[in-house]
């Protein structure tokens, strides 16, 4: 992924408090996006960073990029609306829903657009190596991606994220599902 500004000016803000309550899931977080390869330090431009409670009870991370977006250059992709999806479901017998999980942080970087997701945690300063949630033309970028990679899989809806594979027989969804894991 390439982030392309309007501005050459340095984006930089203030970051936001991090409560002590929060801080152990945080670092928590942050060391299993490390080992993921998803993280590693950085020097410079800083955004905010907050830490918000998941329905579950667990603690979400979420790195606050409005300001980068601001002067982000769009990058359109066309997506299927839910009345297109729903209409290619109306013979289905059998679905299976499969969300890839951080899917975005598969999704690799030029170094001038990790130098730009960088935030502060109390531990340190870091930048995404890999694309995170919340950059202006991710869903796009991961979008484009995910039509590429399964444009010959029959019987499969991509929103975002989330993947539905659709079909009338047994038989045929087994074969669906078994393509579509190859890839």
């Amino acid at each position: 992924m390439y982030i392309k500004l309007t501005t050459d000016k340095p984006i930089k803000a203030k970051p936001y408090p991090v409560p002590l309550s929060m801080r152990d899931s945080l670092q928590e977080e942050v060391r299993k996006m490390i080992d993921m390869g998803s993280l590693n330090l950085q020097t410079h431009l800083i955004v905010h960073l907050g830490v918000v409670p998941k329905p579950d009870g667990t603690k979400r991370f979420c790195v606050d990029y409005r300001k980068l977006n601001k002067v982000t250059t769009y990058e359109a992709e066309p997506m299927q609306t839910m009345t297109e999806i729903f209409s290619e479901l109306s013979n289905d017998k059998y679905f299976s829903r499969i969300d890839l999980t951080k899917g975005y942080w598969q999704v690799e970087m030029t170094q001038s657009a990790k130098e730009k997701t960088a935030f502060v945690t109390p531990d340190g300063l870091w930048q995404f190596k890999t694309m995170p949630f919340g950059l202006v033309g991710a869903p796009a970028v991961f979008t484009r991606l995910m039509r590429t990679i399964l444009r010959d899989v029959p019987n499969v809806v991509n929103y975002l994220d989330d993947i539905l594979i659709h079909t009338e027989t047994w038989d045929e969804h087994v074969e669906c599902l078994e393509l579509f894991f190859r890839r």
